[in-house]
């Protein structure tokens, strides 16, 4: 199944019954949530002022209803426009068992392949219903494929004016003829491993390629003022054109707040933004309440932008094409970008009564606790999903204010009979969508913030730092270094300038293993950090005791006696004694042992010995000094 806009939904549709036979859909600019194509977050968006969008949708593909033929029919059709207007004026904006028989974003198994066409700057399908569906193929184990284009809500090939654009090797109809030929013919043709995301740049125009629709990292955009910022509905401003000009100003004003972030590095922006506010509502009533966020990128010199509003990229035809013979020939073209200072990124708007409302259209039933004017509360905001890339030197400033679009403008209630809001917008007074214009709400700057996501990091600036338990170790112990990293990439690694004096784990865990320093290093993305680490000896612990001995003097009256006085224990390395006092009776030998010579008279004799311990590898070197006593008797 292909088709543009409802026939697209019709595809998605078809898909989630996982119906046999449905090999593959090309949705373009297919709606995948009736609910957000006429609601946002709970709040109508419905430019006709009206909630009952679809029951208008549902009178152009039932026209054969009203040529007259079948009154039967036309009389059940009747009682079922009926129903449509008014589960829809019942739900007013919030989201219900109606809306969920019109929601193929929540499915999970879809069996069919898919190749999704949107335009990135649709403001008719916007990309949230690609995103939903997307997730939706993903979630059934699908592989799904995209092609994201410049242009608003088309088909890239015009048959009624014979154009065709190129997508990188190939031209849209070859690249559709491909994905057909493979998925209805069993062709080996290699489409199927097409990147995942095909997008068209809205910097040059040029295609690229990216291998997922996630997104890497993300940047955050903070107010600059950390107490409080007020916004009014009065007076307000709420179609693009008026707010491009009067009130994205760069700055905040009493009907919108303004974040900014410089641009130093480009950067591609890729996915949903989410913006985090905490706010207080100072007149909650019975009309519609709405907060809404833009992001705009912007710039003092001019830069490429396809900047469609409510309408289709003007052509340049770059080259000619023939499909064969029989049918007409095409010209190949590009879509003609213009020059700006600046341009809408993304936009969403939510209802200030309905907090819990959050990205997937389920969640935004109606809040079962009404909120309180000059309460507090926290409230996700998600903008359209986008893909863009942000020059090196722009800025990026998010815009928080009370409408966008231009649907809030007036309340036709004020302005129109009963009778001729009827023959007007089709529907009684009930199903006007009223909107207040006398609300203002504060945002707590300190608790309010944007999260962009990013293709990938922006240059992040990886730094390093690297820090030991010990700097200085004993031959033997350990300690270990620990790196602190900012941006970092991948794992931190750790090296030894002398593996022989410090060793040196993939954990940064350190041991001494020779007496000397050495240096470690821990490295992440290129940046390194040096710790010095000292190796000593450890303290010897050598001990000396001595013991006075006695030796008989009938033993010397006929030799020489040996006695053992000096006790070691614990020494490291080799012991040697040293005398270093005289005394002409005693021998001190090499063993500590101590020798009384023949014919020694009774009495005390002394001797002053130097006990050396070597050392090794792992002890130093040292020596104890005692004295030795020898009796005599």
């Amino acid at each position: 199944m292909i088709g543009l806009s409802y026939v697209g939904a019709m595809a998605y549709e078809v898909a989630t019954t996982s119906v046999d036979g449905l090999e593959t859909v090309v949705p373009i600019a297919g709606p995948s949530s009736w609910y957000d194509f006429s609601n946002s977050q709970g709040i109508c968006t419905n430019k006709s002022y009206k909630y009952n969008y679809t029951t208008d949708l549902s009178d152009t593909c039932a026209s054969r209803f009203f040529d007259g033929n079948d009154k039967m029919a036309y009389k059940l059709y009747q009682n079922y426009r009926h129903y449509l207007e008014n589960s829809q004026i019942e739900l007013k904006g919030d989201y219900g068992d109606y809306w969920a028989e019109r929601d193929y974003s929540g499915a999970d198994g879809i069996k069919a392949s898919a190749l999704i066409v949107q335009g990135l700057n649709d403001d008719i399908v916007t990309t949230k219903q690609f995103d939903l569906m997307w997730k939706a193929f993903e979630r059934s184990g699908q592989t799904p494929k995209a092609i994201l284009h410049q242009n608003n809500h088309i088909t890239p090939v015009d048959t009624d004016n014979c154009t065709d654009i190129k997508i990188g090797e190939y031209t849209y109809t070859e690249i559709l003829n491909r994905w057909f030929c493979h998925y209805l013919l069993d062709v080996d043709n290699g489409v199927e491993g097409m990147p995942a995301i095909t997008a068209q740049s809205n910097e040059d125009g040029e295609f690229k390629i990216y291998d997922s629709w996630n997104s890497a990292a993300f940047c955050i955009i903070k107010p600059d003022n950390k107490s409080t910022t007020t916004v009014t509905a009065k007076c307000a401003y709420e179609d693009n054109d008026s707010l491009m000009e009067s009130v994205f100003v760069g700055k905040s004003s009493k009907n919108a707040a303004c974040w900014k972030l410089d641009i130093t590095d480009a950067m591609t922006i890729k996915g949903t933004s989410e913006v985090n506010l905490r706010i207080k509502t100072d007149n909650i009533d019975a009309l519609n309440t709405s907060v809404a966020a833009v992001l705009v990128d912007k710039s003092d010199k001019e830069f490429n932008a396809f900047n469609t509003v409510y309408s289709s990229l003007q052509t340049e035809k770059i080259g000619s094409l023939s499909y064969g013979n029989g049918l007409k020939p095409y010209k190949l073209v590009k879509w003609i970008s213009k020059q700006v200072k600046q341009k809408i990124v993304a936009y969403g708007i939510m209802d200030l009564k309905n907090l819990e409302a959050g990205y997937m259209p389920s969640t935004a039933v109606k809040r079962e606790t009404p909120v309180k004017s000059g309460e507090w509360y926290n409230y996700k905001l998600y903008l359209e999903p986008n893909l863009y890339k942000v020059q090196a030197g722009h800025k990026l400033e998010l815009y928080i204010v009370p409408y966008i679009n231009g649907s809030y403008s007036q309340d036709v209630t004020e302005i129109f009979t009963e009778e001729e809001i009827l023959q007007r917008f089709g529907c009684t007074s009930e199903g006007i969508c009223r909107h207040a214009h006398d609300y203002s709400f504060t945002i707590d700057n300190s608790k309010s913030y944007v999260s962009i996501p990013l293709n990938k990091a922006v240059t992040p600036k990886t730094t390093l730092s690297a820090k030991a338990g010990k700097s200085k170790l004993y031959v033997g112990e350990t300690t270990t270094v620990k790196a602190s990293v900012n941006n970092p990439k991948g794992a931190t690694t750790f090296s030894s300038s002398n593996s022989k004096i410090v060793s040196v784990s993939s954990a940064g865990k350190v041991k001494g293993l020779k007496a000397c320093n050495a240096t470690i290093t821990a490295k992440n993305n290129g940046v390194t950090a040096k710790v010095k680490i000292t190796v000593v000896k450890n303290k010897n612990p050598l001990t000396v005791k001595t013991k006075t001995k006695t030796v008989k003097y009938k033993k010397l009256k006929k030799a020489k006696q040996t006695a053992s006085p000096i006790t070691v224990k614990k020494a490291q390395g080799k012991v040697t004694y040293k005398r270093i006092s005289v005394s002409k009776k005693l021998i001190l030998k090499k063993t500590g042992k101590v020798v009384v010579k023949k014919r020694t008279k009774k009495g005390i004799y002394k001797l002053k010995v130097k006990v050396t311990a070597k050392g090794n590898n792992k002890y130093k070197s040292t020596y104890k000094t005692v004295t030795i006593s020898i009796k005599v008797r």
